[in-house]
């Protein structure tokens, strides 16, 4: 098998992986959770330059991992992680941002090349870790997976029908948007 087919199944199983995330049942905690979001101020957030972002080996869809790295790595110890929401589309998926020197900087390279991003920061999510690197987050109690869902029914039926198209042999990219209903598919 070549390296690209290999990239794009290690692809499939991460999207895989995250669509079953917002498939999960609808909740009460989501529900409360969603109202209180909806209330909290959002910010524009810069993100940093591609170019350094790369050099400094930050990864695409790693916001957590990368934003803990610089921030238990800084030595001056004037950065910290800030964990709070990205409003897209139905839904407030979870995300870290970093502030240092009191600058709010997102360091997670996107694939839509933005030069920033809206942010909702939330001081009511912990993050727990759960052992060799492995982190749990959780709001008033409420455990979070991928974000919360405005609208959970639309997302559960297109993240059911994205996971249905994962399964085949379509391009996983394909599938997503297919799934999502942006792209009309093959």
């Amino acid at each position: 098998m070549g390296e690209a087919k290999i990239n794009l199944e290690i692809i499939r199983e991460y999207f895989i992986e995250v669509v079953e995330g917002w498939a999960r049942p609808i909740s009460s905690g989501e529900i409360i959770a969603v109202k209180e979001i909806a209330s909290l101020p959002v910010i524009t957030v810069p993100v940093a330059d591609a170019d350094q972002l790369a050099y400094s080996g930050m990864q695409k869809r790693e916001c957590h991992l990368n934003c803990r790295f610089v921030s238990e790595n800084d030595p001056e110890k004037q950065t910290h992680r800030i964990l709070g929401w990205v409003p897209f589309e139905d839904c407030y998926v979870l995300h870290s941002i970093i502030n240092q020197r009191g600058q709010n900087l997102c360091i997670t390279p996107n694939e839509e090349g933005s030069t920033s991003i809206r942010f909702i920061p939330d001081k009511t999510i912990i993050d727990i870790n759960t052992g060799h690197e492995e982190w749990r987050y959780e709001r008033k109690g409420f455990q979070i997976f991928n974000g919360v869902r405005i609208n959970p029914e639309k997302i559960i039926k297109q993240s059911l029908r994205c996971k249905e198209l994962l399964l085949t042999d379509m391009n996983p990219y394909e599938a997503v948007q297919v799934g999502l209903g942006i792209s009309p598919g093959r």
